[in-house]
Order: structure tokens, then C-alpha cells, then sequence
């Protein structure tokens, strides 16, 4: 056997998982292989099969029956890999071209785990067989490259009884479908807001206990927290939103009494600093919701406590205003039907999905939490109600992670019970079917928190 090369067998100690990435294959000679074919020439090329995926190389340009093939002859096959492909094989063949039916020469099989144990290139005989009996190798080289998989963060909040939940950090593994516990929010808040920006996971504002201008950012690779520049006002139930490599920390409460704010600030991370940019014309912005959309921030609802009034509510709108920061300058929309704070929103396959929230009253029993889910189209400025949520939930948290959405915990309450009902339920969003799923579900039951996705 050829020095740097090893045939294809069984590895005990080999990984038994396979995490989402790819093969990269390059094939690079064949021999021994026997055509039976009694005119013309042989056409070899080869095939890889996994699931449902076929991938095939051209037809080696020289060789014949032994085949070699050349960088740039498109040797190279790229296969993917996903989680529940783990204990499958892919199947290597070689096939002769024929103007009629293509012959299969020989076929080999290696499993997906010894291949995925190559995280280098790693140069492989495969024994071909063809009818029971021998018929050659093929020689590759193998690479397996897992992709960088993307996370989900659950961020601060309140849990049963509004108690703080001590800065607690989860980390959702979508493949794995697990909350596992990261590095806690150094300072410990609610009503918080989270973005992710250029790698990083900011978290800004919140309840602390009042409102703060704390602002704080999370290394994802080293797991570690660390301190920026505060926001200009303190906020809390703000919006946090990244477009253009800045954030925008929009809207929020300025006090305890929930007084809703309409100012806007910018966060230039290459300065570390924030400036004030052009306010919102909707005042009514405590637990507002925003996402970028197609370059613009798009914010929607929030609420307002009358303190004025007898006896004091909860105001709520439903506004819907877009902003250009290349401009500066701000615009009215169609507002949502249905006017609501307190919600969460996330722009999804060229909509914008306002999600849950909490109407109008004078106090939680008199104020409807509302399952209601409501799409927005930038290019039409038109909205669809689609399938509401398995829970009503108002101070939730959402979050799209590769390419699925999942909407977590927030807030009931119980009339019947005149208690305050904490979720720690998951749903995940069908858009195939307009349908909701459960999934697993946080670590604890928590609302007032933020999610922002992450890439490892």
C-alpha cells in the first residue's frame, strides 16, 4: 500500500455524532477495474450517493480502466452533511458513460462517522465490488468541514414573581435541541434589549433595577462579557437593532412609571460611542419592537402608562414607522391591525412577523395578552394575519436561527387564579404549513428578556 494512505475500516473509537457540513472529495485514481464491455472505450467518472443527494465527478479524460484523474478535471465533490445522516454511508461508484445506460464498474461504501472523523485531508482506498466479487479502488482524499453552527441566546429577565434571573445566559442548540447555561450578564437586568453585531451579542438598557444606560457585549468564542460605552439616556423595554455595522437603541421607558421615550441613538462600534440620530413621531415607544429589513428599521407598537389618568392604563398603538439611515429621516406605514406593546418581532423570507404582545387596560386581569402573529410586506406596505401562537405571550423573546423561528417564554396572566403566569415554553414556526411547534423549552420561566442569535 502506497505510504500516506489507509483502506477504508471500522474506527471503535470513533465520534458517533455528525454535526451539520460537508464532504470535500477529490478523486484521484482508480484501478483494477474490469469492463466487460466488448467495443469502444471505456468512460469512467464517479458517483457518490448520501440519502438523497447524488454527486458526480466528469468522465476522467485519460486512463481507461485505470483512471486517473487531474486537479481542474472537476475531481472535486462537495457533499452535505446533515445530523440524522449519522449512521448512513456514503456510496462511492464508478461508472462507465454509455450512450444507452450507464454501467455501474464497482461501488464501495464508507460510513458517514469515519468519514467525518477527517477534519484534515485524508487520502482513502475504497474497495469496489460489483455482482458479490472484487472489482478494483477508487483512491480520494477526504475532508470533512462542519459548518459553523448558529445559537440561539436568551438573555437577563424576570422570572416567577418578577424576580431578576441573576443575569442567566442560555445557549439553544437547534441541531441538538438543548438550553445550555453561558457566561452570566455581568449586570443583572430586565426589560432588557439584545442585538448581534458583526459576531457580538450586545445587550443594552433594562431594569437594573431602574431604568440603566448599561451596555454590555458578549465574545461568543471566549465566552466572555465585557463592558462598552453606556447608551446617552437610560432605557428599558427599548428595541435593539443592528443595520448598516451600527446599532440602534430605539424607543424604551425613562422611569419606573413606564414613560415611554420616541428618542433614537446610534452605536459606532469602531468608536465605541453613541450619538443621538433623528427621534421617532410615535411617543408611545416602551416595548416597542424593531428589525432591519432590506436596509431600514422598521419599528412597530409599544405602549405607554397614563399616570394621568383615573385610574392610571396601559396605553397601546399600533404605529408603524420605518427609518433610513442613510438619511436620517423617518416614515409612517400601514399601522399592524392590531395595536399592542410589549411584543417581539423578527423579519423572515421578506416579511416582518409582529409576534404576541399585550393590549390596552387599566392593569394586568383588565389587558389582554394576545397570541396574535401578524406579517408584514415592505414592498406592499400590506399586512396578513397568519396562525396565532399554541400560548398567548406579551415580553417575549424571539429569534431566527438558520433560517428557523423560534419564539420563547414571556408573560400571562391568570384571572382565575389573579396570579402572574411565567412561560418557559419554546414554539418553533412552520411558514410551510402556517403552523407552530413545541420545542424544548428554557431552563427556567422567564419574560422581560432579550434573544439574539449567534455564530460559533
Amino acid at each position: 500500500m502506497p505510504a500516506g494512505w489507509a483502506v477504508v475500516q471500522n474506527d471503535e473509537d470513533a465520534d458517533d455524532t455528525a454535526k451539520r457540513g460537508i464532504f470535500t472529495v477529490e478523486v484521484l485514481q482508480a484501478s483494477g477495474l474490469i469492463d466487460e464491455h466488448l467495443f469502444g472505450e471505456c468512460h469512467p467518472y464517479v458517483r457518490l450517493c448520501l440519502d438523497n443527494c447524488i454527486v458526480k465527478t466528469n468522465i476522467c479524460p485519460v486512463g481507461g480502466v485505470e483512471p486517473k484523474w487531474t486537479r481542474g478535471s472537476n475531481n472535486l465533490i462537495h457533499l452535505p452533511v446533515e445530523p440524522h445522516v449519522c449512521n448512513m454511508s456514503v456510496e462511492f461508484g464508478v461508472w462507465d458513460r454509455d450512450h444507452f445506460d450507464d454501467e455501474c464498474l464497482g461501488k464501495g461504501e464508507v460510513s458517514v462517522m469515519d468519514l467525518a472523523n477527517h477534519r484534515k485531508p485524508h487520502n482513502l482506498i475504497v474497495p469496489l465490488t460489483n455482482l458479490g466479487k472484487p472489482a478494483g479502488e477508487l483512491k480520494v482524499s477526504v475532508n470533512y468541514i462542519p459548518s459553523h453552527p448558529e445559537y440561539l441566546y436568551a438573555i437577563g429577565g424576570s422570572t416567577d414573581q418578577w424576580e431578576c434571573t441573576g443575569g442567566l445566559v442560555e445557549m439553544f442548540e437547534p441541531v441538538e435541541q438543548t438550553w445550555n447555561a453561558v457566561a452570566p450578564l455581568p449586570t443583572p437586568r430586565s426589560d432588557i434589549a439584545s442585538a448581534n453585531l458583526l459576531g457580538y451579542i450586545y445587550a443594552a438598557g433594562g431594569n437594573a433595577p431602574t431604568p440603566t444606560t448599561a451596555v454590555e457585549r458578549y465574545d461568543i468564542h471566549a465566552n466572555k462579557w465585557e463592558a462598552v460605552a453606556p447608551l446617552n439616556h437610560p432605557r428599558a423595554g427599548c428595541a435593539l437593532v443592528a443595520c448598516a455595522g451600527k446599532l440602534y437603541a430605539i424607543g424604551g421607558a425613562t422611569d419606573l412609571y413606564g414613560n415611554g421615550t420616541c428618542t433614537v441613538e446610534s452605536y459606532d462600534p469602531t468608536v465605541d460611542m453613541w450619538v443621538m440620530v433623528a427621534p421617532m413621531e410615535c411617543e408611545r415607544r416602551r416595548g416597542c419592537a424593531a428589525v432591519q429589513s432590506g436596509g431600514f428599521i422598521f419599528v412597530m407598537g409599544g405602549e405607554e402608562f397614563d399616570v394621568d389618568a383615573v385610574p392610571p392604563r396601559r396605553e397601546t398603538t399600533g404605529w408603524v414607522e420605518r427609518f433610513d439611515p442613510r438619511t436620517g429621516r423617518w416614515m409612517t406605514m400601514s399601522p399592524m391591525p392590531t395595536a399592542r406593546g410589549c411584543l417581539t418581532a423578527v423579519a423572515m423570507e421578506d416579511r416582518i412577523l409582529a409576534i404576541g404582545g399585550i393590549g390596552e387596560g387599566e392593569s394586568n386581569a383588565d389587558c389582554c395578552v394576545y397570541a396574535t402573529v401578524e406579517a408584514y410586506d415592505p414592498a406592499e406596505d400590506t399586512w396578513v394575519t397568519l396562525a396565532p401562537l399554541g400560548v398567548p405571550r406579551a415580553k417575549l423573546a424571539a429569534g431566527l436561527v438558520e433560517g428557523k423561528l423560534y419564539v420563547c417564554g414571556g408573560h400571562t396572566y391568570d384571572a382565575d387564579e389573579c396570579k402572574d403566569i411565567f412561560h418557559s415554553t419554546v414554539e418553533k414556526y412552520d411558514s410551510v404549513n402556517n403552523s407552530w411547534q413545541a420545542v424544548t423549552a428554557l431552563g427556567i420561566s422567564r419574560a422581560c428578556f432579550a434573544c439574539a442569535p449567534g455564530m460559533m
